[in-house]
């Protein structure tokens, strides 16, 4: 095969493909063809299964089969990672692990699709991370990374797009209590949609503290160049923003953590995020570095200027950043509240009858 390979199909042998968590080594069946194969491997993917059950930890003596793996495999430049949409944790955690022991030189590139929060949790690897405290190893395998690209599932941001839920909510029950409803069943019924939806927010909270933890592991790498962050299933907020996403909502109670600064970074595509112009300020502020933007063009302001490409079935639009700064914002907030009327400038609290 690899003979044939050579001289029929020279490049098929760069991309490899392969699933996780694999049998023990030792019983895999693949391991004689796979030595010949790797050789000229220069983008690996892997196809991540779902697990339920903890990954058995490794030893010196019998490490995982996907550490065996990247003994041989080992001069991939890109790695793909495809995990399960369900039960993610514990396989990717090892495959996380295996990574990070692993002697991995020429990867500079990593794609992540797609990823859930609890994928998300097994992951980190700064100082706070899953079941083991990061050795320089490990830290030294994250900081190659020169690319990332990451979609990322927004099934519990549905909170997010109702931030009147919450007043909702209480005007209803005070409606209940005035009309002296004493339906059981149907206090029951509230009871039981309360809880869910303290579940969701807490869901929520919590979720924008990991994504925004994660992200700050590698802005402090400063060997990140490339940025890639989409939403795969619906809209969200600004990852690279999440500070000031949360102060909109009124949420600093709950989540005290300052601004990510991206040193570094100096391309960034945004998929599934509205970007106005105050974000793209923002992100120059944030990024010194940052030379290409690119968003998804139905969620820019209309007054964002820029070229639109067709990338992936999609339009792209590549923001002019030289034409925003802080005047720039200064003028379209200035813009808004000339449109506002002097009545609301002047006494925003003047009773309209």
């Amino acid at each position: 095969m690899k003979t044939w390979a050579h001289e029929h199909h020279p490049d098929l042998l760069t991309n490899l493909r392969v699933t996780c968590p694999l049998p023990r080594y030792s019983k895999y069946p693949g391991n004689s063809m796979l030595r010949p194969l790797a050789v000229r491997c220069h983008q690996l993917t892997i196809e991540v299964s779902p697990s339920a059950a903890p990954i058995p930890v490794e030893s010196p003596r019998e490490p995982s089969p996907a550490t065996q793996i990247f003994r041989i495999v080992k001069n991939f430049k890109s790695l793909r990672i495809e995990p399960p949409l369900t039960e993610s944790f514990h396989p990717l955690l090892s495959l996380r692990l295996a990574l990070e022991s692993a002697s991995l030189k020429a990867i500079t590139e990593i794609h992540i699709e797609p990823l859930t929060i609890a994928g998300l949790l097994a992951l980190r690897w700064g100082g706070f991370n899953s079941f083991r405290e990061s050795t320089w190893t490990g830290e030294t395998f994250w900081r190659g990374i020169t690319g990332m690209r990451i979609g990322v599932k927004s099934d519990w941001l549905r909170l997010a797009h109702h931030p009147d839920r919450d007043n909702n909510n209480n005007n209803n029950n005070n409606n209940n209590n005035n009309n002296n409803n004493n339906n059981n069943e149907h206090n029951n019924g509230e009871a039981t949609l309360a809880k869910k939806h303290k579940e969701e927010k807490d869901t929520y909270r919590q979720s924008i503290q990991i994504l925004h933890d994660w992200l700050f592991q590698f802005s402090r790498t400063g060997n990140l160049k490339r940025l890639w962050f989409e939403w795969l299933d619906g809209t969200g907020p600004n990852p690279l923003l999440l500070d000031e996403e949360v102060a909109k909502e009124g949420g600093g109670r709950w989540f005290s953590a300052p601004g990510i600064k991206w040193n570094g970074v100096e391309e960034i595509w945004l998929g599934g995020v509205s970007i106005e112009v105050s974000d793209v300020v923002g992100l120059k502020g944030r990024c010194r570095g940052l030379e290409k933007l690119l968003v998804w063009d139905e969620f820019a302001e209309g007054s964002i200027f820029g070229k639109v490409m067709r990338i992936g079935g999609r339009d792209w639009l590549e923001v002019d950043l030289a034409e925003y700064d802080q005047t720039s914002l200064e003028l379209v907030e200035a813009e808004e509240m000339e449109g506002e009327g002097v009545e609301s400038m002047v006494c925003p609290f003047v009773l309209r009858l």
